[in-house]
């Protein structure tokens, strides 16, 4: 009757990672902490600006890293 889910491949806009961004970036922080304590199976691509890169070190092999140094709102992103 079930069946098997097929593993998904998701994107994660985390420009604005980390404690010194208040907000989404405390956010999306928390969110990707907590996503790699239960999720094994997808795939899930960080998106990370330069300045940002250092703070995120993947803990699972499903978490991959992936440059994105552009500001937000910008016209790259329309």
């Amino acid at each position: 009757m079930f069946q098997k889910s097929q593993k998904k491949r998701i994107g994660i806009d985390a420009r604005l990672y980390g404690p010194k961004q208040t907000g989404p970036g405390r956010y999306v922080q928390k969110l990707i902490q907590n996503l790699e304590k239960i999720d094994l199976d997808n795939q899930y691509i960080v998106f990370l600006r330069k300045e940002n890169w250092n703070e995120y070190q993947p803990k699972n092999k499903n978490f991959k890293k992936v440059l994105a140094d552009c500001h937000w709102y910008t016209l790259k992103e329309q």
